[in-house]
This record gives C-alpha cells, sequence and structure tokens, in this order.
C-alpha cells in the first residue's frame, strides 16, 4: 500500500556499513554516503547491521557515528534464516525469521510519521531482515533497489524467490529505484509504484585539491575502479588484450591502473599480471582521485551476456560517478541498451562503444593521439543536471 503522506522522519536501515575516506572498501558501503549525507537531516538514526563487510564504528564517515545504533554481531544461522522463507509457507517461516531479526542496542523511540528507509543491493536478506524490523517496530517500511534482486547470478537459482521479494515489495509504503528503467520493471513485475532516486556524487570532490595537497601519481594510460565481477570481466579482459597489442603495435609504454582484487586481476590477465598492470585497492581518496584525474580516460565496461541483460538495462555503475567528477575523458564499452551507454551517449558525449572492433579502433585513436580534449566540464554539467541533491531532495520530499 503507498502512502499519501509527505515524508516524515526516518531510520535508516544499513548492512553494508557506511564507509568513510580512508577505506579501501567500496560498493554500495561508499557509494551509498553521498546520499545519506544530502539526507542528514531526514535520518533520526542509523540503524547499522553488519551482515557484509565488516567496518570498526571509527572507520564510518562522523555524520553517521552521531546517530550510530549497532546491532548485535549476528552469527551464520541468523544471517541465513531468512533461506526459510524460500522453501516453506510464507506464512508460516516469516513469522519465524521475525524471531532472528537484529535486535538494536539501544532503544528507539517512535515518532508520528516515522519510516524504516533501506538501501537494498543484491542480498534478498537485506529485504526479509528489514521487513521484519519494520513489523516488529511497527513503522512503515520504504525500499530503495540498487539492483534487481532477482536476476543477479547468486540469486537466480534460489527457489521460490519472485514470490517472497514481489509478497515484501507490495507490502512496502514506498519503493525507490536507483534507475527509472529498474522502476519501470518493478511496476511491470510487481505492480508497485515507484520513483527514481539516484545516487549522487560526493559533492566535496568537486573541490579542486590544493597542489601542495594533492599526491603526485604517475600518469596512466587509462584506469578502472571497483571490482571484477560477472558485469566487467569479459568487457576488462577484453581491454587488457587491446592494450598489450597496442604496446608492441605504438611501442609506447601504455600502464593502466586497475583497483580491483588482484586475485581477479590475475584471473582476468590469463594468469600473472603484466609489469604495465598496476593492481589493486586505494584506502587514501585523495590518491585514487589524483590517478584517475592524471590518466588518459577511465575505462567502463558492461556485460553483453544475455542472461545479465536486465540488470545491465537497469542498473547504474556507482564508479560512473566517480568518473564524471574526475576523469578527463571516459572510454564507456557496453551495449546499446545499458544504463551506462545510454546515459552519456543520449548526451553527445564521446567514446562510446559497444563492439570490440569499436573498442579496439578507439585504443588505438586515443594510445596515438597527442593532447586528449578534457570533457571535465561536459561531465560535471551531466553530474548537476542528473545527479544533483536537488534531484534527490524531490524524490522524497514530494508527495506520494
Amino acid at each position: 500500500m503507498n502512502s499519501n503522506k509527505d515524508l516524515g522522519p526516518m531510520l535508516a536501515y544499513l548492512e553494508d556499513a557506511p564507509a568513510d575516506n580512508g577505506s579501501a572498501v567500496r560498493g554500495l558501503s561508499k557509494a551509498i554516503v553521498p546520499l545519506l549525507r544530502c539526507l542528514d537531516d531526514e535520518f533520526d538514526a542509523y540503524i547499522v547491521n553488519q551482515t557484509h563487510t565488516r567496518l570498526p564504528a571509527d572507520k564510518m564517515p562522523s555524520f553517521v557515528r552521531n546517530k550510530l545504533i549497532e546491532t548485535n554481531t549476528q552469527g551464520k544461522i541468523v544471517r541465513n534464516a531468512w533461506k526459510l522463507a524460500t522453501v516453506l509457507p510464507l506464512s508460516m517461516t516469516l513469522a519465524i525469521v521475525c524471531l532472528f531479526v537484529p535486535r538494536p542496542a539501544r532503544g528507539i523511540l517512535p515518532r508520528d510519521n516515522l519510516c524504516l528507509w533501506v538501501p537494498i543491493g543484491i542480498d534478498p536478506g537485506t529485504l526479509v531482515r528489514a521487513w521484519c524490523l519494520a513489523r516488529r517496530i511497527r513503522l512503515p517500511l520504504h525500499l530503495y533497489f540498487v539492483d534487481d534482486i532477482e536476476t543477479h547470478p547468486s540469486n537466480v537459482n534460489t527457489k521460490r524467490l519472485g514470490r517472497l521479494v514481489a509478497k515484501i515489495v507490495r507490502d512496502a509504503s514506498r519503493v525507490y529505484t536507483i534507475t527509472a528503467e529498474l522502476g519501470a520493471l518493478f511496476t511491470q513485475r510487481y505492480g508497485v509504484k515507484t520513483r527514481r532516486l539516484p545516487l549522487i556524487p560526493e559533492m566535496t570532490k568537486f573541490t579542486k585539491l590544493e597542489p601542495s595537497a594533492a599526491p603526485q601519481a604517475s600518469p596512466f594510460f587509462a584506469v578502472y575502479l571497483g571490482s571484477i565481477n560477472h558485469l566487467y570481466e569479459d568487457g576488462i579482459r577484453h581491454f587488457i588484450d587491446a592494450v598489450r597489442k597496442l604496446r608492441v603495435t605504438t611501442g609506447h609504454e601504455l600502464e593502466l591502473r586497475l583497483f580491483s582484487d588482484p586475485v581477479d586481476v590475475s584471473r582476468v590477465c590469463g594468469g600473472e599480471i603484466p609489469t604495465w598492470v598496476t593492481a589493486g585497492p586505494e584506502k587514501d581518496d585523495a590518491v585514487l582521485r589524483c590517478q584517475i584525474e592524471s590518466a588518459s580516460f577511465c575505462f567502463l565496461p558492461y556485460s553483453f551476456h544475455e542472461d545479465a541483460r536486465s540488470m545491465v538495462a537497469t542498473s547504474f555503475p556507482s564508479k560512473l560517478l566517480d568518473y564524471l567528477i574526475d576523469a578527463r575523458a571516459i572510454v564507456i564499452f557496453a551495449p546499446e541498451y545499458s544504463i551506462a551507454h545510454k546515459t552519456l551517449y543520449a548526451e553527445g558525449i564521446p567514446h562510446v562503444v559497444h563492439t570490440p572492433e569499436a573498442l579496439a579502433c578507439l585504443l588505438t585513436t586515443l594510445a596515438t593521439s597527442n593532447g586528449l580534449k578534457s570533457n571535465q566540464n561536459t561531465y560535471r554539467s551531466l553530474l548537476a543536471r542528473r545527479f544533483g541533491t536537488d534531484t534527490v531532495k524531490r524524490a522524497l520530499c514530494a508527495p506520494w
């Protein structure tokens, strides 16, 4: 049921603990922070139940720590109790799962119009635990989806998952989605009203680093930010192979920086990581920014596999926000139906390709050109229009 009342105060329930600068943790833990900061005045508290990557409280942003309610540590059995709801009748198992809802370390004082606001990634357990917590403390549930849970490879073979997700989504008071395309999919699939709520960049990143404070970085030919999973692996492999050939044909010492787990980089490199590829995460955000800025371009691939089509067509890669803030140029190698492709191509922004042949041709041009033109002003204009704080405020505070 959808409420027609204006948004009231909120409790944020988070299973991906927000990560402050100085932490190599990325993904939703980092990507969600600017959105939380933008909405901090609306939140009474941040209930953090760390079921994913564990992060000490002192590694969370100060504005989160000021309102932090941490739950008791959850064991493996408790974290996986939600799976009962996929094999037994819902009426029975959701009641059982409620027994395993994390208990906040201190009490929550109810207020008029208070709701529970929850960002949902790819873990169905987060969705179930949030639903149970909302029922336990008798608050309306507001869900914010950044991915399509049902089509993620880790969930596609889970029995009766669709029925479980549908039950909870339809029971929510509000449903927000990271893209309009994901919202349209949910409306079609679950019959619910949705509203786009984009992730936004960290606005302080627009401030130029002082030359004396900015770390020095070697200029890389290209950088890639983030993990190497099923959505990016094939594209990264194409990219590395193309650059390997370019080093031979051009004679240029082209170097790459991949802010990814070296084990994953080794896999896409076919074994040993070449000396011209620097791999591994970076804890210092200032160093990361400097390396992104100094690179000729940032690279963003997306999967062309048909079984990834739903995610590619509805999910927004958070790394693109980091690129749009600091990159001189961005190369997109993705299907035409992907969000990444459409976001830049619709703006007439260059370096967007969707075939291996076009990618190879583009990389050759970039490797042999003198003084690659910076698109930074165009990127920041796009950020201001489509990913600004006013967009967020309108999405949450406008009457439902």
